[in-house]
């Protein structure tokens, strides 16, 4: 929604600004191009351009006075707007939330007239109530397994059948399991239509770089799994006392780059068609640095929290708003011919090593 404010023409004053960019005005972009548009055009007679409150500036920048002026009526009705959607969309993800389930008050009363549960309310309650605890349970043999349901490692069901293909095959299968169905769709949409276009004599270094920005992206929780499965699964003994704890963590680095192999592989060949073979540069970076990130995060703090936050804002930096020095994908012409993706990948590849290390460590240990 934010890149959606450079639909506005090139040119276009406040006036021509398309009510579409308006409504989806989420933070105040255009409200702060439509107030200082004039004090801009009293600097700088003549002056065309779709921000130009906003930029890093340069050589040829120029300051202009901004002298105030009142708020246009359009934009009051547009917070409304947004507050209201705000709101349903509050209301819309409380109806099915029962975590915290109520006999009363407005959100209940709905949810009783909409089929949100697999488990009628009664049911629910009465399975609660007759719940049993480890000291409980008739069998003394039979205990909960402390880890959650969420679990995903495949049961093992022969032995001697190990090596590092098989582990491999295996974190493939496990980081690909449990994505919604849309995440599939769109996963092959990218992979195919793209590659489509390319072989077509299709495509535009614009198009190339939208989508890189959006391969960038696409697979961010399936790379958050890497790294962190031993401590959130509570497996870390198994792994460290198997035969191969090591290549178990290679085996994942690995899979996350041949999916995102896999996901960008349109992406790829577009930007290769237009851009050269010095569009691999951005190629190399994208593989490999999203996943060692990813490894190197979730081993050291057990969570896929800490790659999220600092993988999301290196991809707004950079893919996203062309922040050359964050442009780990080679989406900025500037980032390419720099080499910056090559970096990326090479520190990447140094926290593949270090992460591995520290398995090491843990394995000695014990």
């Amino acid at each position: 929604m934010l890149s959606a404010q450079s639909a506005r023409p090139e040119t276009a004053v406040p006036a021509a600004v398309p009510t579409t960019v308006k409504a989806l005005d989420i933070v105040g972009l255009t409200l702060a191009y439509d107030l200082t548009f004039e004090s801009i055009q009293a600097a700088v007679p003549g002056f065309e351009s779709s921000f130009a409150n906003f930029g890093t500036g340069g050589s040829n920048a120029q300051t202009f006075r901004y002298e105030g002026g009142p708020w246009p009526a359009w934009f009051f009705a547009q917070r409304l707007g947004t507050v209201a959607v705000g709101l349903a969309v509050t209301l819309v993800a409380a109806l099915p939330f029962n975590w915290f389930r109520t006999t009363g008050g407005v959100v209940e009363k709905v949810r009783r007239r909409l089929p949100l549960d697999e488990t009628p309310p009664e049911t629910a309650t009465q399975t609660a109530s007759n719940s049993q605890t480890p000291t409980d349970t008739a069998d003394p043999a039979v205990s909960p397994s402390p880890v959650g349901d969420d679990v995903t490692i495949p049961p093992v069901t022969r032995r001697g059948a190990g090596g590092f293909r098989r582990v491999l095959t295996m974190e493939l299968r496990r980081l690909l399991r449990g994505q919604p169905r849309w995440w599939y769709l769109g996963a092959g949409l990218l992979a195919v239509v793209p590659a489509g276009i390319a072989l077509t004599g299709g495509g535009t270094e614009g198009a190339a770089r939208g989508l890189l920005s959006l391969v960038a992206v696409w697979p961010l929780f399936v790379w958050s799994q890497i790294g962190s499965q031993t401590a959130r699964h509570g497996i870390r003994p198994q792994v460290l006392t198997s035969d191969y704890p090591v290549g178990q963590l290679v085996g994942e680095w690995i899979a996350g780059c041949l999916i995102t192999i896999v996901v960008g592989a349109g992406a790829f060949a577009i930007a290769v068609a237009t851009g050269g073979p010095t569009a691999l540069i951005g190629v190399t970076g994208l593989v490999i640095f999203p996943p060692s990130l990813a490894l190197a995060a979730g081993l050291w703090t057990g969570s896929p929290r800490l790659f999220e936050a600092l993988y999301l804002g290196l991809w707004y930096i950079g893919p996203l708003n062309g922040g050359f020095v964050a442009d780990f994908a080679g989406v900025t012409a500037r980032g390419t011919s720099l080499g910056v993706p090559i970096v990326f990948a090479a520190v990447g590849v140094g926290l593949v090593v270090v992460a591995a290390q520290t398995r090491r460590v843990y394995t000695n240990l014990g």
